[in-house]
């Protein structure tokens, strides 16, 4: 668990939240916040999902999927104004998901559906050096430090083909949960959510079309 101020508790049972909320306060020495027992309100709730997410489109906009990398890059620290650009983006839509939803369903509570930004600020303010911007929260927060792109060593085949043996680059691990939990899961479920409320999303669209690169199944 990251070293973060709070830490996000849902349940459908109000009474098992609070205590779930107090055992995990305990073990890892953070404030656990119950949330909205609205499962519309967790599964839109901007937290690591979008920027793990979004941080693929930096290295995967322009990859074939096979030719390996020579070395994992830095996943936080590595963020530039064009990922600060595009995760502010899905952010934003995200947000206006919501406004749609509160639109024709009034009693909905999705106060904890916030800009990423305003979320990464609350938990790692600590941690932050530069809060001047999206990206500065992102690269100057001194939790994300060391932090890599998950990759696994690339196949005997796509090693080959790069012309350096077997033992030659990187390829995304697709077994991560990244991409087996945060895409399917998250991002896609969060474009589900928006197609049904009506609200056009082409920034998410483009960060599931580039993140599906490293994906083993069809979405």
């Amino acid at each position: 668990v990251a070293p973060v101020h709070y830490l996000w508790q849902m349940s459908r049972y109000e009474s098992l939240c609070s205590l779930s909320c107090t055992t995990r306060s305990v073990c890892y020495v953070s404030t656990c916040l119950a949330m909205s027992r609205d499962m519309l309100a967790f599964s839109l709730h901007n937290s690591l999902r979008p920027i793990q997410l979004t941080n693929t489109t930096q290295h995967y906009t322009d990859w074939d999927g096979i030719t390996p990398f020579t070395s994992a890059p830095p996943f936080y620290e590595g963020v530039d104004d064009f990922t600060a650009h595009t995760l502010d983006q899905v952010s934003q839509e995200v947000l206006a998901i919501k406004a749609a939803l509160l639109e024709h369903h009034p009693h909905l509570n999705l106060d904890a559906v916030r800009h990423v930004r305003e979320w990464i600020m609350d938990a790692y303010d600590h941690h932050i050096v530069d809060t001047s911007s999206l990206r500065s929260c992102i690269v100057t927060n001194k939790a994300y430090v060391g932090l890599k792109h998950p990759m696994v060593p690339a196949p005997a085949a796509a090693a080959d083909s790069s012309g350096g043996g077997a033992s030659a680059g990187l390829v995304p691990n697709t077994s991560h949960r990244f991409w087996v939990e945060d895409l399917p899961c998250g991002m896609v479920a969060t474009r589900g959510i928006a197609e049904l409320a009506g609200v056009d999303t082409p920034t998410i669209d483009a960060v599931i079309m580039v993140s599906h690169k490293a994906y083993p199944l069809r979405l």
